[in-house]
């Protein structure tokens, strides 16, 4: 029976650092301001390079006068939900600054259901190069605001 309990410690140890470490770094101490906006905007620049990587893959073989397919626009935007699901939460695992928390809570959502809303319909995202409702309206208003202008970078903006 040695085996098996020897396993089982194992499985807990494993289990247990990576929490044990979140907590720690999540209860840490809060950023300053210059702080978290650096680091925030470092991660939204990371963001835009990945997603203009992508939209040189995806549109290499359209000129600026094409009319691109709802089809291929569906698809880009579903290429940019995990790059910036991952952008936001890297964002809402800085500490922010105390007085500061409410504000930045406020982007991470509004974000959050931007790609929510992108991912239930992607042609929510493409229809707004033909006018309609952009879902990056409300975040890209709110991130440049409180100073993470890198999150709104490149994105239309109304």
């Amino acid at each position: 029976m040695r085996g098996p309990t020897r396993y089982l410690t194992v499985i807990v140890i494993a289990l247990a650092v990576p929490a044990f470490l979140g907590a720690a770094a999540w209860g840490g101490e809060p950023l300053s301001k210059k702080k978290f906006l650096k680091q925030g905007n470092a991660i939204c620049e990371e963001a835009n390079e990945q997603i203009g990587a992508l939209a040189d893959d995806t549109f290499a073989l359209y000129t600026e006068d094409d009319e691109v397919p709802p089809e291929v626009l569906e698809t880009f935007a579903a290429g940019i939900v995990p790059i910036f699901r991952q952008a936001i939460a890297d964002i809402d695992a800085l500490e922010p600054p105390t007085k500061d928390a409410r504000k930045v809570q406020k982007i991470v959502d509004a974000y959050t259901e931007a790609l929510d809303a992108i991912e239930a319909d992607p042609s929510s995202f493409a229809s707004r190069s033909s006018g309609g409702e952009d879902p990056f309206k409300k975040p890209n208003k709110l991130a440049p605001r409180y100073g993470l202008k890198k999150c709104a970078e490149g994105v239309h903006k109304d």
